[in-house]
Parts: structure tokens; sequence; C-alpha cells
């Protein structure tokens, strides 16, 4: 890399996960440092309420040390947010260390500048750029994505989500919402320097019954406007790629124009698996690409080993993969 101080070749990421998605986090990880410039030092920071397990720490070890650029820290929250988690009414697929989100910048004093990022995604281009293109020095606290493909608000499915958005939030909050929360870049320096961190669980825990994504629609709604835009490709989240099959289909975006949308869905830094279908547990929109990756790495084994103690007794699915010659079936007899 160009010359300047340790900081700018060292990239932080921050990913706030328990043990039950030690197999994603080691795809995402994999994908991150096998798709990003070389040429910079990477430091993951696992983030957990419980202890992640030594088997799987050791998984996750295996898995990074393909790339002698990486480092894997380990850091244990003792439960913390339990509370907080249990008076959320929105769970979904969530799980508490969705809260750590927004406590990184004490949790990392020493740092001006960390990635935040979910687990349940697959690196498809370099995240070095995005990093340095947010600059501490602007009156930004965040850097964040406006997703392609969410806003069209004549669908069905809109219309029934911005009823729900109504009953819960003021107009006033509404315009607020825009920024997805699946891959963040912190100013932490900023945030310490405006005492931001108290703000956001103050605000966590007076609205916890009523928020609808909990730590996305806070970090929203307390960091609003200093939120820089991310370039629209920086996370694409799979279900745009059902969106657009028509030329129609494009003017319903009211944030991207057709060109960005589709430089976007061919370009993706960040691919989100958004919903709560998962390529690790059934067969969504591009679970191949999941695939293509977790085959890379020492997690397969353990993966394909866990799939079919689950499925006992029949034939799981057959997958055909471009590095393969032959499709291959995983069955389990009686």
């Amino acid at each position: 890399g160009g010359g300047g101080g340790r900081e700018e070749t060292t990239i932080s990421i921050a990913a706030p996960f328990d043990n039950n998605y030690v197999i994603p986090a080691g795809v995402a990880f994999y994908s991150l440092l096998q798709n990003s410039d070389p040429d910079y030092n990477y430091n993951i920071y696992v983030i957990s309420g419980d202890e992640i397990t030594l088997e799987n720490k050791n998984l996750l070890y295996e898995t990074i040390n393909h790339f002698n650029n990486a480092q894997l820290k380990f850091i244990n929250m003792n439960n913390k947010f339990d509370t907080l988690f249990s008076k959320t009414n929105a769970k979904g697929h969530y799980s508490k260390e969705i809260y750590y989100k927004l406590i990184l910048s004490s949790l990392f004093p020493n740092l001006n500048k960390i990635m935040v990022t979910d687990v349940d995604v697959v690196f498809m281009n370099d995240i070095s750029d995005i990093y340095n293109s947010f600059n501490i020095n602007e009156d930004n606290y965040i850097y964040a994505p406006i997703v392609i493909g969410k806003n069209d608000p004549k669908s069905p499915k809109c219309k029934k989500l911005l009823k729900k958005l109504n009953k819960m939030y003021s107009k006033y909050e509404l315009e607020k919402l825009k920024w997805a929360g699946g891959f963040y870049i912190y100013n932490l320096k900023k945030m310490r320097e405006d005492n931001i961190e108290e703000k956001l669980i103050k605000f966590a825990q007076e609205n916890s019954s009523r928020l609808l994504q909990p730590e996305q629609d806070t970090i929203n709604l307390v960091c609003y406007p200093k939120i820089k835009t991310m370039p629209p490709n920086s996370l694409v989240c799979t279900y745009a790629y059902t969106m657009f099959n028509q030329e129609s289909d494009y003017h319903k975006d009211i944030n991207h124009t057709k060109e960005e949308i589709v430089f976007s869905l061919n370009k993706p830094i960040q691919l989100h698996y958004a919903t709560g279908d998962k390529p690790w547990n059934c067969i969504c929109t591009k679970w191949e690409i999941w695939y293509e990756y977790i085959i890379k790495t020492p997690l397969f084994n353990t993966f394909i080993k866990k799939l079919l103690n689950k499925n006992k007794y029949k034939i799981l699915f057959s997958i055909k993969i471009p590095l393969y010659k032959k499709g291959f079936s995983f069955i389990k007899h009686k």
C-alpha cells in the first residue's frame, strides 16, 4: 500500500454474533479477505454475548489463517444487554449481539475508525476503497448504505410495511429511517467527541418496545443527519435480484437510477442475505454464491456434517458448482 501511518494500512472490522453464526461468519470473513486489497492488514474483532466455544474459535482461526494479513480477536461481553434484548419486541432473527453495534466507541478507545458488519453476508469485491473514502475529519458519525429495491411506495409489501411504520414512528422519524444496518463504517473519534454512545443506548432503552429493526433504527434516528451515504453497490440485499424484471421496475426505486441499480446488482461489495431465508438452511436467492465460498474454507466439512445430522434420511439437495465438473448430491441413507 501507499505510505502513511499505521492507521492507514490496517483496517479494523467489528462483527457482533453468537455461537450459532460461526459458520456464516467464517464465510463472511473468508470472502472479505479473498476479495480485498492484500496490501492492507485486517484486524477482525468478534464480539459475542457469551464466550465463543474453543471448537468454534479454532474453526474461525483455521479459516482466516489462509491469509497472512489478517488477525482475529475475540471479545466476550458477558451477556451485556440481556435485559434490553428481553424487552425488545421485534426479535425476528436477531440476537442481543445487535446492540453491541451501539457501544463500539468505548469498546475501542484507541481506534478512530472501524468497519461494522453483519455475518449473513458474502463479500464479492474490495472493501478497502470504501473504508478509505470515509474521512474522520468530516462532520459525520457513520458511513452507511441506502439499499436498492426497498423503496417502491406503491408495492403491496411496502404499503403493508408503511402502515406498520406509521403506527410506530412519527412522520419526522420516518424520513430518517433510510440507511441499512448490515455494513457501516464508524467515525469513532467523532462519536466520542459528541458523546453519541450514551445517546444511542438511552434511545434504544427508551424505545425497545416499538423499534422494528432495533439497532438499525436507533443508529438512524440518533446519528441523523450526520450520516454519509455509501455508494449503492456497497450493500446489495439478495431480494433486490428478484425485483427488477422489466424496464418499469427501475423507476420504482426512488433513491437510485437505473444505471446505479444495474451496476450494483453486477458488482456488489457486500451481498446480504437479508430476510429470514439463509443459504445455510434453505435454497434462497443467490444461495449458490455462498456455497462457492464455503467450499474453499475449512468450515465445509463441519457444515456438511451438521447438515446431514439435521436432515436425516433424505436427499438434501444436488448442487452444480462452477469449480466442479460434476454436480454432487448430499444424501443421508437410512
